[in-house]
């Protein structure tokens, strides 16, 4: 993933690029135009904070989870906590095993599906509480603070 081109955009996170780009997909298009404005800041992160940046989708998609009544969402926090677990047993096993440029580490594959999970669960917060409820921008900027 790592230097293409995806949006016109070039990314040296993997993990951010993976965000921007399932965001930019699930997003209304007025607030793409806001996503947008955003890519500067974006295509300037280094991938040394990758793990970081996971592990805040991991924890934003179980912020975004949770309503006044409970967590509307359980089964997918649940899931975004038990690969967390799965992160460290793998992390433990595999730590340097499939880590060459060729192929994609068990680490990485965890924390793709961290983002993927927190990206699913803002659109179904958004699509039944409204864009307003999901606070993208103040995710994306502490994920670009690291």
């Amino acid at each position: 993933m790592a230097n293409k081109a995806i949006f016109n955009i070039v990314f040296l996170s993997e993990i951010t690029e993976f965000f921007y780009n399932s965001l930019m997909e699930i997003l209304p298009p007025d607030l793409q135009e806001n996503l947008k404005s955003y890519s500067q800041v974006v295509i300037e992160l280094s991938p040394e904070n990758d793990g970081e940046r996971a592990w805040l989708c991991a924890k934003w998609g179980v912020e975004l989870a949770g309503d006044e009544d409970g967590n509307i969402f359980a089964e997918i926090g649940d899931e975004i906590r038990t690969s967390y677990d799965v992160l460290k047993a793998v992390t433990f096993g595999f730590k340097f095993w499939l880590s060459s440029s060729e192929g994609i580490t068990p680490e990485f594959a965890v924390q793709i599906s961290w983002v993927q999970d927190s990206i699913a669960i803002a659109k179904q917060v958004g699509e039944k509480r409204g864009w307003e409820a999901v606070n993208w921008k103040e995710h994306l900027e502490e994920m670009c603070s690291k």
